[in-house]
């Protein structure tokens, strides 16, 4: 080979690479991520946080014989959400926008936690309550004595019924304080882990939220052992992986065909040239995770954009 025919196929490959280059997509695949939150509270497992779901169902069903009393033979439920853990500082902050009605949870001289529902709920389950309506979408006038005491009843009623099944448990007795209206402003550390433990309380056609926060070391008796050496099953750390790393965005690749040319092939190609590959068309694409096949799918469109089929699972042990 002639030193200019060399320079010309040093050329020509040089080409190629930088056509390959700049078609190729350079992306961060996570940069939309959600960042994985390393200081977020933790202070119960998944195991944990079912019993103390199920727990908080029984709280319910026990706080709603209280609120029927209170709603004046109105029809009524009350429901639970999942607990959420989180940091007092964090609790405290969400409600710096929004004026809250909030009782103090107290075992012996220590605050535990607080009971709170949003002044503008609470205004609109007065009015429902009263049969006046109107007078419930005024947030910032001052209650009555009659409805200072509604609400009163209504936080300590799921905070009575939280705090009887703590000490059902073997846990602290709890007490309910005084009504306050305002913003969250206790005395506790701002990195203090509480758990939100929320009730729906709906009467007729209206949904107040009630939020129960307990400083999570005082629901250790509820919650049970945090066993580190405790068997979990394949299901159970399925899940608790996937509410570590569920909110991270992860790259997947599709296969449509692969094949082998000769070197000296690719880099004589030019552009209408065909490239025929061994696999039949009616054969699946395989789709990648991080090199990884994890499903066979066939092709297809979906709003002017290509979509995949999925046809079958590939399972692999490793």
């Amino acid at each position: 080979m002639t030193s200019v025919a060399r320079e010309l196929g040093r050329k020509r490959l040089s080409a190629l690479l930088a056509s390959a280059r700049a078609n190729r997509a350079v992306a961060d695949v996570n940069g939309g991520a959600e960042a994985y939150q390393w200081d977020q509270a933790r202070h119960f497992n998944l195991t944990q946080l079912e019993k103390l779901n199920a727990v908080a169902k029984k709280i319910a069903v026990s706080a709603f014989a209280a609120v029927n009393t209170i709603v004046g033979g109105k029809e009524c439920s009350v429901t639970s959400r999942d607990v959420v853990q989180g940091f007092f500082g964090n609790i405290a902050g969400e409600s710096e926008g929004e004026s809250k009605f909030f009782i103090p949870l107290n075992v012996g001289a220590k605050i535990t936690g607080f009971v709170s529902v949003s002044v503008g709920s609470a205004m609109e389950v007065l009015g429902t309550i009263l049969n006046d309506k109107e007078s419930g979408g005024d947030k910032e006038r001052k209650l009555s004595p009659l409805e200072n005491s509604i609400v009163q009843d209504l936080l300590v009623s799921i905070a009575s019924s939280a705090g009887a099944a703590m000490k059902a448990a073997g846990g602290s007795d709890v007490k309910a304080g005084a009504l306050s209206r305002g913003k969250i402003n206790f005395e506790m550390d701002q990195k203090a882990q509480l758990c939100t433990v929320g009730f729906d309380i709906a009467i007729d056609e209206i949904v107040t939220k009630v939020d129960v926060n307990i400083i999570s070391s005082d629901l250790n008796a509820v919650a049970g052992a945090n066993s580190a050496t405790a068997a979990m099953t394949k299901e159970q750390l399925q899940s608790a992986m996937l509410w570590h790393i569920g909110p991270v965005n992860v790259a997947v690749d599709t296969m449509l065909a692969r094949t082998e040319v000769l070197f000296s092939q690719v880099v004589n190609l030019s552009a209408g040239d065909i490239i025929v590959f061994e696999k039949p068309i009616a054969d699946p694409a395989t789709v990648m995770l991080q090199g990884k096949e994890i499903f066979s799918a066939r092709l297809g469109a979906s709003q002017g954009r290509y979509a995949l089929v999925v046809d079958e699972i590939i399972t692999n042990e490793n």
